[in-house]
């Protein structure tokens, strides 16, 4: 599968699978590799807990697609006034949202 028009990559969370799921405060992805995605904002998917991430991309806009093996999407969408999502390495990895959409990144990935 090939990320949108525009959209950029997410390599760090190809081939993961996700382990946990936490719902409170913000809902976080746990994944096999020790990645994390911080959702902050609201989402659209289905029960993923087991599934492997297929592609991961960030559009221009930035909102974040994760693309599973079973065909679930998980898709991110942007809050005008907070930082929507996180996702974070095992190597000190960040990227994150910023409100609007704005991407910041700190580390490799």
């Amino acid at each position: 599968m090939l990320p949108a028009k525009g959209a950029r990559p997410i390599t760090l969370l190809i081939g993961q699978t996700l382990r946990n799921v936490r719902l409170e405060p913000a809902t976080v992805l746990t994944f096999s590799g020790g990645s994390q995605v911080v959702i902050e904002t609201a989402v659209e998917g289905e029960a993923l807990l087991g599934d492997v991430v297929h592609a991961a991309s960030v559009s221009d806009a930035g909102e974040l697609t994760l693309a599973f093996t079973s065909g679930t999407k998980l898709l991110v969408g942007v809050d005008a006034e907070t930082e929507s999502w996180a996702v974070t390495g095992p190597d000190g990895l960040l990227t994150v949202c910023l409100a609007g959409g704005e991407l910041a990144a700190w580390g490799d990935g």
